[in-house]
């Protein structure tokens, strides 16, 4: 890394003497809707040499994505390049025919794009969307011989028992080896540029790092240039050799990672530095104010699901036992598979426990019947990663905060209004917001609709379920200060599932950390993770991107 000190890219200045995998000057980029025009980029202009990686961060809406479709030649029709220059491999691309863009694509610069659970075909096996990715450049390939050459290309990326896999459906993989799959694909054709598009976001930490540290290898033995495009920033800060900061579609700083951590000249790269989350910043101890009863009591739980036949099979839930005092958060810690969300399900009464009992707010949630089951069910109240995909994109947000108003019997309209407004008001949302569709709101504006939309059962519970897992830095941190703000207004009792361990230490004041449905470890927050026990726990701590971060001195 030290080698790239002097590769600072500033718009329009000079470049280092290694001719750049990807080169882009002045890029302007227009969205044109109903005669109005938005600029997405403003007089962008950056480098990125043979193995390197570059980071590009900013908040939703900074133009990263629409940067890395415009390299790709992949910009929706409402979008046009108003001026500037994308060279790949010195090939300028803007303005050439969608033909010979089909014939880059692939070939010289490739995507690794966020999620590979919407970007693999679910009806067809591993090998078959392999194959076709291969065909694409090489149509006279023979079958045969491509099938050879993707097993040793899924050896490479870190895939075991290749020749199986090809003859799986994507469902059967681990979200790593899915992320993994997608890697293969991109390095098929050797591209000079891969467009990395957050690669490692819906992955839990310890899987981030393998992917990342077969990235890195990638990179060093095929000289493969990477535009990283990420939101976190501890990432980057390990990642990559340099960083270009976004701002409303204008590339406001760039320079060597170490030195722009150490010391960022503006004050929008200051402030995202500042909203982010540091491992070793402790959460503020409570102030006690005299006993409290336990909100949540789970002891010895077990859930195993039913395999062929009626017989046990997997065991999901292996004895797990914690308290959750009422007023305090609880963070649940786990990978993928872990067992976190049968156990969310048994909390919900979802599903009957085989062993063992849990307890919410002195009731058992899988044995309450009628009228108390309902005030149960609006006592807890659950918020899910992704308020999207729980929204109808085309309800008005008037109307998402109203049904939960409805269901209750407030048949009043006045009454379900004023209530209405008074939730946006405490989860400080403008109430011009009521006439938005859900599609038409930003990741931080669904989440805080979403969070009403619980508040309005008047809950005593909120499940919050990777709640910010998917948002910016500066918005991620708006809302954990709204949690922790509500929660003190309302005596709230929260259960904080994350894959993020420097926001569990943040928000939550007791932990428990589970592996293969078995609670390896738990307790106060501050033990744990100051003075883990497990083996397993000191790993995950170990992995934390960006686990050394210092912030920078405030500047006047």
């Amino acid at each position: 890394m030290g080698g790239n000190a002097a590769f600072t890219c500033h718009k329009g200045g000079p470049m280092n003497t290694v001719s750049p995998q990807l080169s882009i000057r002045d890029l302007d980029v227009v969205y044109e809707s109903r005669g109005s025009a938005h600029h997405a980029l403003k007089g962008v202009s950056l480098d990125v040499r043979a193995g390197e990686m570059l980071a590009l961060v900013g908040e939703s809406g900074s133009g990263k994505s629409t940067l890395g479709r415009a390299i790709l030649g992949l910009l929706p029709e409402s979008a046009r390049i108003q001026r500037g220059s994308i060279r790949v491999g010195g090939t300028e691309i803007v303005e050439m025919p969608e033909r010979a863009l089909r014939r880059i694509r692939g070939a010289r610069v490739a995507l690794i794009p966020q999620d590979p659970a919407h970007s693999l075909d679910p009806v067809r096996t591993i090998g078959a969307q392999l194959v076709e990715a291969v065909h694409l450049h090489e149509p006279r390939h023979p079958v045969a011989d491509t099938r050879r050459m993707l097993v040793g290309l899924l050896e490479r990326v870190g895939i075991k028992e290749p020749e199986r896999r090809l003859h799986q459906y994507p469902h059967e993989l681990s979200g790593g080896m899915r992320q993994r799959v997608l890697i293969a694909a991109a390095i098929a054709q050797r591209p000079a540029l891969i467009v990395a598009d957050e690669p490692t976001s819906a992955l839990d930490v310890s899987v981030q790092v393998q992917i990342m540290a077969l990235l890195a290898a990638l990179r060093h033995e095929l000289g493969t240039a990477m535009l990283f495009i990420t939101h976190d920033l501890g990432l980057a800060s390990e990642q990559a050799d340099r960083v270009a900061v976004l701002q409303h579609g204008t590339l406001c700083e760039t320079g060597e990672t170490k030195a722009l951590f150490a010391n960022p000249r503006t004050p929008y790269t200051r402030r995202l530095l500042a909203d982010l989350p540091l491992f070793h910043e402790a959460r503020a101890p409570r102030r006690a104010d005299g006993p409290r009863e336990d909100a949540i009591v789970v002891s010895h739980l077990t859930y195993a699901y039913k395999g062929a036949g009626g017989r046990p099979g997997h065991k999901a839930v292996r004895d797990i036992s914690f308290n959750v005092v009422a007023g305090q958060t609880h963070g649940i810690v786990g990978e993928s598979g872990s067992g976190k969300t049968t156990l969310l399900r048994c909390l919900l009464g979802l599903i009957t426990p085989d062993g063992g009992s849990v307890h919410i707010l002195g009731e058992n949630p899988a044995r309450v019947e009628g009228a108390a089951r309902r005030a149960l069910r609006r006592a807890v109240q659950f918020v899910y990663q992704n308020p999207h995909v729980s929204f109808d994109p085309r309800d008005r947000a008037a109307d998402i905060l109203a049904e939960p108003l409805i269901n209750a019997g407030l048949r009043d309209r006045s009454a379900r209004a004023e209530r209405v407004r008074a939730m946006l008001e405490r989860v400080q949302l403008p109430p011009a917001v009521l006439e938005r569709r859900a599609a038409n709101m930003s990741g931080g504006q669904s989440q805080r609709l979403a969070i009403a939309r619980a508040l309005l059962c008047d809950p005593k519970i909120l499940i919050l379920d990777e709640v910010v897992s998917a948002l910016d830095v500066s918005v991620q941190a708006e809302i954990l200060t709204l949690l922790e703000t509500l929660q003190q207004q309302l005596n709230l009792t929260y259960v904080f599932v994350s894959h993020d361990l420097a926001v569990v230490r943040r928000i939550a004041d007791t932990v428990s950390i589970i592996r293969a449905g078995e609670q390896v470890e738990h307790g106060p927050t501050e033990t744990v993770f100051s003075t883990p026990r497990d083996d397993y726990t000191k790993r995950l701590l170990a992995a934390i991107p960006g686990r050394d971060l210092m912030r920078p001195a405030m500047q006047a």
